[in-house]
C-alpha cells in the first residue's frame, strides 16, 4: 500500500526482551518503532539503512539523497489490530503501507507501517521502502502508479513474486491484462478486478526495462516521458521504437 500526501529476500528478525532500546531505536535515516516482542527495534533500524541503500544505488544512481531529513518513521506491528488502526481502510489484506508528504517540492513526512506476517517475517519492507527511495526523485508529485508498483514489487520475496507472474498469465487468459499503452497512460489505480494485472505487468515492464538498459535509467526515462511523451523517451533511453516496440518485445520476451 502506498500513500501521496500534496500511500529481494524477506528478513526475520530475532526476539527480543522489553527493553526500550528493543523497542524504540533511531539511525541517521530511520526512527523505528516495534510494538512486538519479536522485533528488536536495532536489528530492524539496520535492516532499514541496508535496504535504503540498495535501493538507492538500484533506481537512483546519482540522484541519491544524502540524508533524508526528517527521517522515516518505522512502526512494527505485531497485530492486526494495531495495524488497522495506524494505517485505516484497506489494510486488512496487505503487510505494509508507506506515506509520504511532500509539499512545494520538499518531503516533509516519511512514515512505513509493517505487519509481522505468519512466517514471523517484516515481509513487506523491502517494497514500502522502495516507495520511500522513489518518492526521493519526485517531490511534490506521485511518481506513474505501475513504475511506484513495479519497482517496489520487484523488492519483494521471489515467492510473493512467483504470484504476480501467475497472476499476469492469468490476466492474459481473463482479458483483464493491459496494453501497454493503457498501462503507462494511467494516472491512478484501476478497477478492482484489473488490479492483480496491473501488479504483476507493472513489475514485469519494470525488469525488462532494467535488461534492456540497467535500472538506473528508470527514473531518468520517467522523468523524460512526462515532458516529451513516452514513445520519445523509450528511443532516446532504451533504443525502443516507441510504445508499440514495447509492446511487442515485452511480449516476445516472456
Amino acid at each position: 500500500m502506498w500513500a501521496f500526501v500534496a500511500a529481494i529476500v524477506w528478513s526475520a528478525f530475532p526476539m527480543a526482551g522489553p527493553s526500550e532500546s528493543a523497542r524504540l531505536y533511531r539511525t541517521e535515516n530511520f526512527l523505528v518503532e516495534s510494538m512486538s516482542a519479536s522485533c528488536d527495534a536495532p536489528a530492524m533500524a539496520d535492516s532499514c539503512e541496508s535496504w535504503r541503500k540498495r535501493l538507492q544505488a538500484k533506481w537512483l544512481g546519482s540522484e541519491t539523497a544524502a540524508t533524508w531529513s526528517p527521517p522515516c518513521k518505522v512502526v512494527v506491528h505485531g497485530r492486526r489490530e494495531t495495524y488497522r488502526a495506524a494505517v485505516g481502510p484497506g489494510s486488512d489484506q496487505s503487510f505494509g503501507s508507506s506515506w509520504i508528504d511532500s509539499r512545494e517540492g520538499r518531503i516533509l513526512g516519511r512514515r512505513i507501517d509493517l505487519l509481522i506476517d505468519g512466517q514471523g517475517a517484516v515481509s513487506a519492507l523491502g517494497h514500502e521502502l522502495t516507495h520511500a527511495v522513489m518518492a526521493d526523485a519526485f517531490p511534490g508529485k506521485a511518481p506513474p502508479a505501475w513504475a511506484n508498483e513495479g519497482a517496489a514489487v520487484l523488492a519483494d520475496s521471489h515467492d510473493k513474486q512467483r504470484l504476480h507472474k501467475r497472476d499476469l498469465d492469468a490476466s492474459f487468459r481473463r482479458q483483464t491484462a493491459f496494453h501497454c499503452a493503457e498501462l503507462l497512460a494511467l494516472n491512478h489505480y484501476p478497477a478492482p478486478h484489473r488490479i492483480p494485472a496491473f501488479y504483476g505487468q507493472s513489475a514485469s515492464i519494470i525488469a525488462f526495462l532494467g535488461e534492456v538498459g540497467g535500472s538506473e535509467k528508470l527514473v531518468p526515462f520517467i522523468k523524460d516521458a512526462a515532458d516529451q511523451g513516452y514513445d520519445r523517451a523509450l528511443k532516446e533511453h532504451y533504443g525502443i521504437q516507441g510504445i508499440a516496440d514495447l509492446q511487442r518485445r515485452w511480449l516476445s520476451g516472456m
